[in-house]
């Protein structure tokens, strides 16, 4: 009894690696570039028309919000606080930014300028979706 059990577990494996496997990968496979459109369509077309301009008033870990690096800064055109949070970003633009800076972000553009003690420096979102 017990060698046939083994027999229909070494049956049941060889059809669940002849069969799952392949599936598998083309879930995986298909399932990634699912994800990876989801990302560049949103960059796309919700992040490169985000306009940002401002002082950086706050630096902080939101830890309600999956622990996210928020930044938050007073906007120069409607001096309402607003926040960003981009969590997928790649380019180091959340590290870098230091409570004080001037920030902008103009429409169209993927590229930030942060200006800290007379000096400016420009970093590209990179956010590893697109090309």
């Amino acid at each position: 009894m017990e060698t046939k059990i083994k027999c229909t577990l070494k049956k049941a494996l060889k059809i669940l690696l002849y069969i799952g496997f392949p599936f598998g990968i083309l879930f995986f496979y298909f399932g990634v570039g699912y994800i990876n459109k989801q990302c560049e369509e949103y960059v796309k077309n919700t992040i490169k028309y985000e306009i940002h301009k401002g002082i950086v008033i706050d630096k902080y870990i939101d830890k309600e919000n999956h622990s996210y690096n928020t930044v938050v800064y007073l906007s120069v055109e409607d001096s309402s606080a607003k926040k960003i949070i981009y969590p997928n970003d790649k380019s180091g633009l959340i590290d870098y930014i230091e409570v004080g800076d001037s920030i902008v972000k103009n429409s169209n553009s993927y590229s930030f300028d942060i200006y800290r003690n007379s000096h400016k420096k420009s970093i590209l979102l990179d956010f590893a979706c697109t090309q």
